[in-house]
């Protein structure tokens, strides 16, 4: 949305609209919305951050939308890390499988063969949740970012009140 207004030689400088900017450019074969009202447009943004913004300087939101966008922003990290722990699960307990069989005189010559592969496996995806583990270690977020961005949005919510 573009800011316009219409002309006139009175004092008021005419009328105050919001007009799409794709129309401003391209005209009507582009976007066939004309325009709103100034004070309508205003009123509907500033009720739109006010609700939005509002929850987020009370208690812990803040804090809870950070780490909550965090998480969805690693979610293909953490499946990922959860899909390996799975398959070193997997391993292990076919590794205590094997080395039971070979104990027990059950394991067969290959056994032992399969049993280092497998621990060989085992120690590299070992190596790879670890590594991807590290990188997901819980967002932190200073107390003293929280306090200064609810400031900043108390702020813009007063502005907003004052209709500034």
């Amino acid at each position: 949305m573009v800011g316009n207004s219409t002309s006139t030689h009175t004092k008021s400088g005419g009328q105050r609209y919001y007009v799409c900017g794709g129309y401003m450019r391209k005209g009507k074969e582009f976007c066939s919305y004309v325009g709103w009202r100034k004070e309508r447009i205003e009123e509907v943004v500033t009720n739109k951050l006010r609700t939005t913004l509002l929850p987020l300087s009370m208690d812990n939101q803040l804090e809870e939308e950070i780490h909550m966008y965090y998480n969805e922003k690693n979610k293909h990290l953490v499946a990922q890390a959860s899909s390996l722990a799975a398959e070193i699960a997997f391993l292990e307990k076919r590794v205590d499988a094997i080395k039971d069989d070979i104990q027990s005189g059950k394991g067969k010559p290959f056994h032992q063969e399969m049993l280092d592969e497998m621990q060989t496996e085992l120690v590299d995806k070992n190596v790879e949740h670890k590594a991807l583990s590290k990188g997901l270690n819980e967002v932190d977020v200073p107390e003293e970012f929280i306090a200064s961005v609810k400031y900043d949005i108390q702020t813009l919510i007063g502005l907003l009140d004052a209709e500034v």
